[in-house]
């Protein structure tokens, strides 16, 4: 959507997630260079068309240097969240939402890889690798 958007420097992200179901957000967000502030959007849950893939969402914002917050997403559909945050090297936190189920999610490889300034995951508690079949570099040089 908003891929290899060199000049993106913000982007309050709303959309009626209700009445507009989206099923994939992967590489939405990759190598927006200079992407610094992000405002996303409440996402419920949608049965008919659950969210199900957020691999290399945010993969090289290497200037998004504010929390990310996903805690209005419904993430519990998610089967791929490979390369989420890969190569965010500024970005200091990431708040997940507080009733997290990643029992369908099989792909969690380098979902905070290079995250070199990255000190607070808000329920990272919550990230269940029992069903992941890809785990490599997941928090690799963070």
């Amino acid at each position: 959507m908003f891929e290899n958007c060199l000049d993106l420097q913000a982007c309050n992200f709303s959309i009626d997630g209700a009445n507009n179901p989206i099923v994939s957000m992967a590489n939405m967000f990759k190598d927006d260079w200079n992407l610094t502030a992000l405002t996303m959007p409440t996402l419920p849950r949608n049965a008919e068309y659950p969210l199900v893939r957020m691999d290399a969402m945010f993969q090289g914002c290497r200037d998004l240097a504010t929390r990310v917050d996903l805690s209005t997403i419904y993430m519990n559909d998610v089967t791929d969240m490979s390369w989420l945050f890969y190569q965010c090297t500024s970005l200091p936190s990431v708040k997940l939402p507080a009733d997290l189920d990643t029992q369908n999610c099989t792909a969690l490889q380098y979902l905070f890889g290079e995250c070199r300034s990255l000190n607070e995951v808000i329920n990272h508690e919550l990230i269940d690798t029992r069903s992941s079949l890809y785990l490599t570099g997941m928090w690799g040089y963070t």
